[in-house]
């Protein structure tokens, strides 16, 4: 069963960051949605390139915000090392980690 967005909550912020792993399917899905349709700016970190940009693009259909791709494998020091090195060359802060994957 699909979460709801809970609309009594208020909006995070364009301001506010979020990078969540495994988000391109199951409750990282479902958190991503949630984070995007209270304005946070959503990275989705993921090995498989193609299941990320499928569920940016879904989630983008659901929420009407689009969340940035990241490939990670957190089976894999230096694919961590190279995530976290795009991360912080877009981003000056991180608000909101969830480890998911």
């Amino acid at each position: 069963m699909p979460l709801c967005p809970d609309p009594s909550l208020p909006p995070l912020g364009p301001l506010q960051v979020a990078l969540v792993t495994g988000g391109a399917s199951g409750v990282g899905y479902q958190a991503s949605k949630h984070l995007l349709a209270k304005n946070a700016k959503v990275y989705i970190a993921g090995r498989n390139a193609s299941k990320v940009a499928a569920a940016i693009d879904e989630l983008e259909a659901e929420t009407g915000r689009r969340a940035v791709p990241l490939s990670l494998d957190l089976a894999d020091f230096d694919s961590v090392k190279a995530c976290a090195a795009e991360f912080a060359e877009k981003e000056g802060r991180l608000d909101l980690l969830l480890c998911n994957a």
